[in-house]
């Protein structure tokens, strides 16, 4: 039979093993109940009734800005949530100002263009 748990030494004994899987699983709900960290409740609910706006600020970004976020992408680090790995993203800088001007607009219209949805 496959055991889930390995054996334990019992706390405070060098040498008396638990080999019962209650008394392992007992052992181990003790250990994490002594180091499992409560938070406070919240003193506020969030407010419910609170009116959204569904509005962007104003954003600013320039093709200078996407450059140098461009240029310091760790080539080393894996995918993001985007999945387009750093060095594509590197390699892809020279089209930074036709889709910053893109990106751009889109923002000040409010409106996402239809090819650029899902």
């Amino acid at each position: 039979m496959h055991q889930w748990i390995p054996n334990l030494i019992k706390e405070g004994s060098e040498s008396e093993i638990i080999e019962e899987n209650q008394e392992r699983a007992e052992a181990m709900a003790d250990y994490f109940g002594t180091v499992f960290t409560q938070e406070p409740p919240l003193d506020k609910e969030p407010n419910q009734n609170k009116e959204s706006t569904n509005h962007l600020l104003t954003v600013d970004s320039d093709q200078d800005d996407v450059l140098e976020a461009l240029s310091i992408l760790n080539m080393e680090k894996s995918t993001g949530p985007d999945e387009l790995h750093p060095k594509i993203l590197r390699y892809i800088a020279y089209v930074a100002t036709p889709l910053t001007v893109t990106f751009n607009m889109s923002l000040d219209q409010g409106m996402l263009h239809m090819n650029w949805k899902v």
